[in-house]
């Protein structure tokens, strides 16, 4: 059995950046773990950010920080409570 028009034959060729592109989240009748698969790419690939959208380091350790301060400082309320 072979459909000559799915996006499994369609994306043989493309370069798995365009692949991982091709997945469309909001697409009801087609999940997105079937998606990856079709288009044979790693489906956690599909739901991780690219390089271009991740944090930068200096971000991530400020976050970090508004985290250490938030749980130290609610942590001595619930103590003086």
């Amino acid at each position: 059995w072979r459909w000559t028009g799915s996006k499994k034959n369609l994306a043989s060729n493309e370069p798995l950046e365009v692949r991982k592109a091709m997945v469309e989240r909001g697409y009801i009748e087609i999940t997105v773990k079937r998606q990856a698969d079709l288009l044979s790419v790693n489906r956690t690939s599909v739901h991780r950010p690219s390089k271009e959208q991740q944090e930068r380091e200096d971000n991530v350790q400020l976050m970090h920080r508004i985290d250490e301060t938030y749980i130290y400082e609610t942590s001595l309320l619930r103590l003086s409570a």
